[in-house]
């Protein structure tokens, strides 16, 4: 490891009475400073990372640097999975992972709901790779540490967390009716008010917590929206293998023993938003990983010959606080003997992690001001509208792609729809918990050579492995490399090309041959796809157009004739065949060439019901 260390003098010592209750051998106190170690993660870039430096009493010459952090989900997945990222041997030295029951619960959800991604573009806006630290303050730069970037290779794996309504039964009582539904509560804009009464409406938002009847409904909403936006009665792919419903098996797997009433809430903008229209998703979530690393800085092998601290054997989701829990005084977690050579890091597994997105572990003072003042002007909005006379009437104006003939609001795209003020209830928002899932550790302390070293004054950093694949609606892009052995998650693709007006073509390059893709629609809309080729070149700089050809049963295959269409929860695949004599090692170079577009369901519903539509399959779902 590239290092330069600067000490501090927090001393850290065993007392008599802890050492006391060391079983079958004698103890002797072992000394921990806190230090502040800056670590080389590229040319020109550093970071600071906070560790505790080690020696034993008795053997001055094994010197141990501990650090705790907290990696999010790309993080974990190139450290406990066997990923690949290019700065990991320069921050962590060369690793060994511990086999202990964090790491079983952690490697058996990846291997039946996560995806495989591989990153490798320089980092800038829709797609990169960089490495992070947060949580860092320090009196000559801002909080939370600058985020050194690294062009380079990230081969790691995510947990599928978002997930997307339908409230079927929601919406249409919004569009139709001048009351909102009572299972929603309202939340309000925070920035301030303008002098108009629009302003009072600005990004108005409609929410509640997810419930069981939603997990075991979930199928069936997504069929009934299906026929409402599309007015065909017909069986949609919605199997717990697609890529698409992932994230609704991955949330069954984790509330099986349980939904806690606060674990995540739909959410969707009502008014004042120009993005999209109704469009309720589960909020966002941070799945992360505490880990421990201990490095061997000594010339000779160390052997770690137990953990000591507190475990929990539980499944489950339960609430915790946001920070780790106290070790100190814990009893035996283990004593699965580890020798870690000169230079060799052991990675602890401690908690599995899911917290409000874009909390990390320390939070300053003026982002706990800004909140208060945020909610201070919401309540504001409610409370103007409640001023006005009892049974007064307001115009919301909604924004979606609508066509000109079914345009019923003044300006383009939009639509008003009429509320009455006793329609309005008081500003809520929802309650921002942090939960941990199945066993933990809490790792107080270490036993070497017959010493513990204690881990009392440990200190964690949030570390970010952010890779970057693009945001926004629009199928994904999944590819399966002719030496690939699973799916790889490539990003969003046609981003762009919100409606038939905005219809484009996308051509996406890949080194090699690249035999076979698939398109999965995994967020509420459908995907209108044209001509779908590939367009392969040779070593030699010749180039080669290929057409889909018909494949196996595994998926919904495009043979190339015809326009395809992916509708939410489906997925298809599209293969593609070498020209007859000639082999995978001379092509130096695939593109998959895609013309299409998407729409929004939301949008598609509203022209539908605009339009007053007389389809059996929508006169059956009005409420």
């Amino acid at each position: 490891m590239r290092t330069e260390t600067s000490s501090g003098r927090c001393l850290v010592l065993f007392t008599a009475a802890f050492l006391a209750g060391v079983s079958g051998r004698s103890a002797v106190a072992a000394e921990c400073r806190s230090e502040t170690r800056q670590v080389s993660v590229s040319a020109g870039q550093m970071v600071r990372l906070r560790e505790l430096a080690c020696a034993l009493e008795r053997d001055p010459l094994v010197k141990l640097q501990v650090r705790f952090q907290r990696l999010d989900e790309s993080g974990a997945g190139v450290l406990l999975n066997n990923g690949k990222a290019p700065w990991t041997e320069r921050v962590y030295g060369r690793l060994k992972v511990l086999e202990n029951p964090v790491l079983v619960e952690y490697r058996r959800m990846v291997q039946r709901f996560a995806i495989a991604e591989r990153y490798s573009a320089a980092p800038g806006e829709g797609a990169g790779v960089s490495f992070g630290v947060f949580g860092q303050e320090r009196p000559d730069e801002p909080t939370g540490s600058a985020q050194p970037t690294a062009t380079g290779v990230v081969e790691t794996v995510r947990l599928p967390l978002h997930l997307e309504g339908p409230l079927v039964d929601e919406m249409l009582h919004i569009i139709q009716r001048p009351t909102f539904p009572p299972s929603l509560k309202l939340r309000y804009a925070g920035h301030e008010l303008g002098s108009d009464t629009n302003s009072l409406f600005d990004q108005l938002q409609g929410w509640r917590y997810l419930t069981k009847v939603d997990l075991d409904n979930l199928e069936s909403n997504l069929e009934r929206y299906n026929r409402l936006v599309t007015g065909e009665d017909r069986k949609y792919r919605t199997t717990r293998t697609a890529h698409s419903m992932k994230a609704l098996a991955l949330l069954r797997y984790l509330t099986a023993d349980g939904l806690p009433t606060e674990f995540r809430n739909f959410s969707s903008f009502v008014a004042g938003e120009g993005c999209l229209f109704m469009n309720f998703s589960l909020n966002s979530v941070e799945f992360s990983v505490d880990v421990a690393f201990v490095h061997n800085a000594s010339s000779k092998p160390v052997t770690i010959d137990g953990y000591r601290g507190k475990a929990h054997a539980g499944r489950g989701l339960r609430e915790v606080g946001r920070d780790g829990p106290s070790a100190e005084g814990g009893d035996v977690l283990g004593r699965p003997a580890a020798t870690l050579a000169p230079g060799e890091t052991l990675v602890v597994p401690l908690r599995l992690n899911f917290s409000p997105a874009h909390r990390h572990l320390e939070e300053d003072a003026e982002t706990t001001k800004g909140r208060a003042e945020s909610k201070m002007n919401a309540e504001r909005r409610y409370e103007r509208i409640q001023a006005t006379r009892p049974g007064t009437r307001f115009n919301l104006v909604v924004s979606a792609s609508i066509r000109a003939d079914q345009r019923r609001g003044t300006e383009p795209d939009s639509y008003r729809m009429v509320k009455t003020r006793e329609a309005f209830t008081s500003h809520s928002e929802p309650e921002e918990r942090y939960y941990a899932f199945g066993p933990e550790w809490a790792l107080g302390g270490i036993e070497v050579a017959g010493e513990r070293l204690s881990f009392t004054h440990r200190v964690a950093d949030a570390i970010h492995f952010t890779v970057d694949g693009g945001a926004g609606s629009c199928p994904v892009l999944y590819v399966w490399p002719a030496s690939g052995e699973a799916w790889l998650r490539h990003g969003k693709i046609i981003h762009a090309a919100n409606g038939r007006e905005r219809t484009q073509t996308e051509s996406v390059r890949f080194d090699g041959w690249v035999p076979r893709f698939l398109i999965a629609e995994e967020e509420l809309e459908v995907a209108h796809l044209g001509a779908i080729r590939a367009v392969i070149r040779f070593g030699d700089g010749t180039l080669h157009d290929l057409a889909p050809v018909a494949a196996g049963p595994e998926h919904a295959v495009h043979s190339g004739s015809g326009p395809l269409r992916v509708y939410a929860g489906e997925e298809a695949e599209v293969r593609f065949e070498l020209p007859a004599g000639t082999r995978a090692a001379e092509v130096a170079e695939t593109r998959l060439v895609i013309t299409g577009y998407y729409d929004r369901y939301s949008s598609l519903l509203l022209s539908r019901l605009l339009l007053g539509a007389r389809h059996a399959a929508v006169r059956r779902a009005l409420p």
